[in-house]
């Protein structure tokens, strides 16, 4: 018997999923911040260091300290065969779609399955003409042959 491997990997075995964080700012969130590093005793910072370095990082890590403590954060895993246009929008239509299928109603299918495709069309145009709004206000490069 001989066992032939395919020298194709898929894209998605390939490398693996990032992990995105960010920050989810808002006003409530702000407001919190703020009202943090309103009460801060900043003179224990200036007495508890010697040097200007010591001092500037003891303070930023305290404010690095209180943005995670008040700005609530998201955290996303992207995998490298993501289509840039997929949105969450689309994710839940697509969700939908699929627990129609399996409750067997076929004219909710036929109705979900439009809806999912006219979003989908939708959101391509969109990132199309974001794509082209971006083109306009990058700067022109020739090629000189």
């Amino acid at each position: 018997m001989v066992h032939l491997i395919p020298t194709y990997r898929q894209k998605l075995k390939l490398c693996k999923p990032v992990v995105r964080t960010s920050k989810q700012w808002n006003g409530a969130a702000t407001e919190d911040l703020q009202a943090c590093l309103d009460c801060t005793d900043w003179d224990v910072f200036r007495t508890a260091t010697n040097s200007l370095d010591e001092f500037t990082e003891a303070v930023m890590s305290y404010i690095s300290f209180c943005e995670d403590c008040c700005i609530p954060s998201r955290t996303r895993v992207t995998y490298n065969n993501d289509k840039p246009w997929f949105t969450a929008k689309l994710r839940q239509l697509r969700l939908q779609k699929e627990e129609v299928f399996k409750s067997g109603d076929r004219d909710r299918f036929r109705e979900s399955k439009y809806r999912f495709s006219k979003a989908v069309r939708e959101a391509k145009q969109l990132y199309s003409e974001k794509l082209q709004h971006q083109k306009q206000f990058l700067p022109n490069c020739s090629r000189t042959h």
